[in-house]
């Protein structure tokens, strides 16, 4: 197994578990002091994107969101029998591994479980899916922003 299949499946299952975990163990809405003042964690239910964002409209939320997934996996797979682009198919692996986390948890429960809380003004709860979407997605615009800085020269 490649290191950015490994990568997709360790953030899908790490997001499955921290769930899991949560679900078991903490009621809905409870919340528990991690660091006085700072983090929390906090169960709560997410019936929409983030801030419950489409939360009116899961049914298309949830049909457009596995259509994108399934058309970025695509390309993912299509990337993984090319040597180079080592960090951008990283950043996808975590990207999509933790998009398919949500989904997967959407298309089961019609929500989402968010857990991880740091105080702050309009701060969201979130979980370790976002936590990959964001990284991975963050690695990937740095990795296109940097191929475009050393093509132009």
């Amino acid at each position: 197994m490649t290191p950015y299949l490994s990568a997709f499946l360790l953030s899908f299952l790490a997001d499955r578990a921290t769930k899991h975990l949560v679900y078991r163990h903490m009621a809905e809405e409870e919340k528990r002091e991690l660091i006085p003042q700072k983090v929390y964690l906090w169960h709560r239910k997410n019936c929409g994107m983030a801030y419950g964002f489409l939360h009116h409209h899961l049914t298309e939320l949830t049909w457009l969101t596995g259509f994108g997934i399934g058309a970025g996996l695509f390309y993912f797979f299509g990337l993984l029998s090319q040597p180079e682009q080592k960090a951008k198919k990283f950043g996808l692996a975590l990207l999509f591994g933790g998009a398919l986390g949500n989904w997967y948890e959407r298309c089961l429960h019609k929500r989402v479980t968010d857990f991880i809380y740091i105080k702050g003004k309009h701060a969201p709860v979130f979980n370790i899916a976002d936590v990959c979407i964001w990284v991975g997605g963050g690695l990937v615009a740095l990795t296109e922003c940097l191929s475009g800085k050393a093509s132009k020269k």
